[in-house]
């Protein structure tokens, strides 16, 4: 969805991105702590995704999002992105 959150012209835009429904995520791998979704969030978010699964077809390409330090903390969500990022 592109959503309700209005862009930096403060504009709202309703509906899909296109082709978004059509690219999934190629993300395999599991994340610690986190779950899969079929959303990456709003407008920019979604963007972000959708052109890096264009731009990296024959790669693992996901979405994270960081929560605040005050909800996770560094240490734990340093651990996280480690091991999401690791070789295999």
């Amino acid at each position: 969805m592109i959503g309700p959150v209005p862009d930096v012209r403060g504009v709202a835009r309703p509906g899909p991105i296109d082709g978004l429904g059509d690219l999934p995520s190629t993300w395999r791998r599991p994340i610690p702590g986190g779950r899969p979704s079929r959303d990456a969030g709003t407008y920019l978010c979604n963007f972000a995704l959708r052109r890096a699964l264009l731009t990296f077809p024959r790669a693992e390409v996901g979405f994270l999002h960081v929560v605040p330090f005050s909800r996770t903390g560094y240490e734990v969500q340093l651990a996280i992105v480690r091991a999401l990022i690791e070789p295999r």
